[in-house]
């Protein structure tokens, strides 16, 4: 079988890790070389970017694109881990508000904004995890992390949750805003539901869940090529460049390039075959330097 380039939007079932999922997938198609992008806690749901084969080599800046999340918080209580798969940690009264209230609320925490990561996280500490220290009953310092939320839409208010729709960057942890949430308005809140339905550009609707894709892969021989995106659609942002044959061979080879650029940041390179090469860096206003060279 041959190897599979591309990205598939894994629909992530609840109950289990992102790696979980991933060695899954890679164990279905026999692929050699994948990794997820961004994880997801066994609690929550939705797009899990699976790398295969040479789009490995973009993860980071899969992982680097904004997120949006369908989140639902439960009020009147808080739990150690920020989630239900914790130990109830505090309750308070639930107060009754409308829409406009909690508009109001989260509206506070749009923008840029420090963001002190739970301590039930993969973050490290001194080289151990936090969660682990966090199992240990014991609490360390952590270190603001700077955040971006970009949107909050409350979605549906009941009389013991919240439900809402979040944009947010990279790095955010969805369990402390809900809590930092709860508490602007007077109680405690944990993350209850967790769904995240988007990637930089990539909405739910790629999303395949693993039971259908394998059910398709095995049970009607289909191949992944309707649901695989190749790499070069992933790098939706980057600007593009093309390079003579000479030119192409000398990038492939490791080394800078002079070329007419009219943009700045990342760039995808192709040769005059519409061949994707790889990613090179702007060292300056007319330099290219390879930064990922693709084998495809």
């Amino acid at each position: 079988m041959n190897e599979s380039n591309g990205i598939i939007l894994l629909d992530k079932r609840k109950g289990i890790s992102s790696n979980q999922a991933l060695q899954e997938l890679k164990h279905l198609i026999g692929a050699k070389k994948a990794g997820h992008t961004g994880s997801l806690d066994p609690m929550a749901t939705g797009m899990l970017p699976i790398c295969l084969g040479e789009a490995t080599k973009i993860s980071q800046f899969l992982i680097d694109q904004s997120k949006v999340y369908e989140v639902e918080a439960q009020l009147g209580q808080s739990m150690d881990t920020g989630d239900a798969e914790g130990k109830i940690s505090g309750i308070s009264d639930i107060l009754q508000y409308k829409k406009d209230f909690w508009t109001q609320v989260t509206d506070q925490f749009l923008g840029e904004t420090n963001q002190i990561p739970p301590m039930y996280s993969a973050l490290k500490h001194k080289g151990k995890r936090l969660y682990k220290i966090a199992r240990s009953g014991r609490t360390v310092d952590r270190s603001p992390r700077k955040i971006t939320i970009y949107s909050i839409d409350v979605t549906n208010i009941a009389k013991d949750s919240i439900r809402f729709t979040v944009h947010c960057s990279k790095g955010t942890y969805i369990r402390v805003l809900v809590e930092d949430i709860a508490k602007s308005a007077g109680m405690l809140a944990y993350t209850s539901f967790l769904r995240r339905v988007r990637i930089g550009q990539f909405d739910q609707f790629r999303m395949i869940e693993f039971d259908e894709l394998k059910s398709k892969f095995i049970e009607y021989n289909e191949s992944l090529d309707e649901h695989l995106i190749p790499i070069e659609h992933a790098l939706f942002n980057f600007q593009n460049i093309e390079l003579s044959h000479a030119q192409a061979k000398k990038f492939l080879n490791g080394q800078r390039l002079h070329c007419n650029l009219s943009g700045s940041g990342h760039i995808k390179v192709f040769d005059q075959d519409k061949n994707l090469l790889g990613i090179a860096t702007q060292v300056d206003n007319s330099v290219i330097a390879p930064k990922r060279i693709f084998h495809l």
